[in-house]
């Protein structure tokens, strides 16, 4: 019994073994596609449906990637120490976020969100960065088709919702919020330029086609912001890749932009009080003169029963006689200023991470009766409406001091030097497709920070980490450099 039980036991093992082996050699005759399909298909998840399944994926892609590479740390190891900067930088805000946990008002709380938003995204960017790094050239080739096929479709099923839902902003895949999933349409318009910029004859005419697909998808979508993300990818485009574009069409596009925002100014009267930004512009600085828990005199919604909030006593009894202010644009100037406010009293100071946490971190510097509290009052507590300041860039400082402000900066400057420094080098045109739209990407998107807390939501915040880490990795190729 003892022969046969050892018998048993070895041809177990061996079988084991064999198993792990014939498995090992199928992942290794088809990592071509399967790498490049499940890292895509991660991407899209993570943005789209849900975490969890994302995160799925992207530890099966792991997985199979290190079978490909037979578990050899070292390269890991060796493929970050390129980026050794944007580590430490990032190090640098981690630490700043965990000494913010002192000065927060939710201190396990803040601890964790520096987890979800900061930590976990930072190993998702880095498994997305040496992935795509380190893929072979056929394997590069179908992520890249999978990967554009991935952003592409966002405009398609935006404008597919604008269509078959009865509202005026909307969405395309997944359950996201309106103006967050803007970072999707920025990222299609991206790509869209890029081919315009690179392809000839009639792919480009087929650019174009999907270049007006993207622009009506963001007109479905209904973010303002976006208004000026384009106007300024635009101008982006033209400085950057001046040695791309034919200088007559430079000019005539520069004229063709003026002329439209010139026009889009003064008849914006026509379009209703959200997109009156003549209006806007004209009483802005009257508003801005005011401290935000005055602010509210501008503001139609503190005067209606049937309002969603209640406003500050100190923004008065009625409705300011010279002028109204369109309520969302003056919610996000209250907010904007008591956040001013409140760094300037020590711009040192990391006040608390995560942006959505703002209102608790305020109280403790503002108290919610000061005139320098925003006007926007919940109905049932009286505390703050916002739970954040609808501004990243201001949002970082608030969060993180001065110090981790300028090392957010220098992160993000040394990604873009790495990606232009990046398409002087290339010849390859997927790669220059890429990446030039990572950069066009990373411009509209800075642009769009301002107007709102856009990776504050953990959907969003792990595709915009798994997207640096895409750009970063194809930024960082050796094959079609040498």
């Amino acid at each position: 019994m003892g022969l046969r039980s050892d018998f048993l036991i070895l041809a177990d093992d061996m079988f084991l073994k064999r198993f792990f082996h014939n498995s090992v050699s199928l992942l290794q005759k088809n990592y071509f596609f399967a790498i490049s399909f499940l890292a895509t298909l991660a991407y899209f998840l993570l943005g789209v449906v849900s975490f969890r399944f994302g995160a799925f994926f992207v530890f099966l892609a792991m997985i199979i990637y290190l079978c490909h590479h037979r578990f050899c740390f070292g390269i890991f190891l060796k493929d970050i120490s390129v980026i050794w900067f944007g580590i430490l930088s990032y190090i640098g805000v981690l630490f700043m976020a965990l000494l913010s946990v002192y000065f927060s008002a939710d201190k396990f709380g803040t601890l964790d969100k520096i987890e979800i938003f900061l930590i976990l995204p930072f190993f998702l960017m880095l498994f997305f960065y040496v992935l795509v790094k380190n893929l072979e050239q056929k394997a590069f080739y179908l992520f890249s088709f999978f990967f554009s096929v991935a952003i592409l479709s966002q405009p398609f099923a935006t404008i597919y919702h604008y269509f078959t839902i009865n509202s005026d902003r909307v969405v395309g895949f997944g359950d996201v919020s309106i103006i967050p999933y803007s970072l999707f349409l920025l990222l299609s318009f991206a790509l869209c330029v890029s081919m315009i910029i690179y392809l000839k004859g009639r792919f480009k005419i087929f650019s174009c086609l999907l270049l007006c697909v993207s622009l009506f998808a963001m007109y479905a979508n209904g973010t303002r912001a976006l208004i000026l993300c384009v106007v300024v990818m635009v101008f982006a485009m033209m400085v950057l890749f001046r040695n791309e574009i034919n200088k007559k069409i430079s000019v005539a596009i520069s004229l063709s932009m003026f002329l439209v925002l010139l026009g889009g100014y003064f008849s914006s009267t026509y379009f209703g009080e959200r997109f009156n930004f003549k209006k806007i512009f004209s009483h802005i600085g009257t508003v801005w003169s005011y401290a935000p828990a005055q602010m509210g005199r501008f503001d139609k919604n503190c005067f209606k029963e049937d309002s969603d909030y209640n406003c500050s006593k100190l923004s008065g009894d009625k409705l300011d006689e010279r002028f109204s202010f369109e309520s969302n644009s003056l919610n996000r100037l209250s907010l904007w200023k008591s956040a001013y406010v409140a760094i300037m009293k020590n711009p040192l100071i990391p006040n608390g991470f995560y942006s959505r946490f703002f209102n608790k971190n305020l109280s403790n510097i503002i108290k919610p009766d000061s005139m320098d509290y925003f006007y926007p009052r919940d109905k049932y507590t009286n505390a703050g409406y916002y739970t954040h300041m609808h501004n990243m860039i201001l949002s970082f400082l608030f969060e993180l001091g001065i110090v981790g402000f300028l090392l957010i900066i220098a992160i993000f400057f040394a990604i873009f030097r790495s990606f232009i420094l990046f398409l002087h080098r290339t010849n390859n045109l997927y790669e220059k497709l890429l990446v030039s739209s990572g950069i066009l990407f990373l411009v509209g998107f800075w642009i769009s920070m301002f107007f709102d807390s856009i990776i504050s939501f953990s959907n969003t915040n792990y595709t915009f980490f798994a997207l640096l880490g895409i750009f970063l990795g194809i930024s960082h190729r050796r094959d079609s450099c040498q």
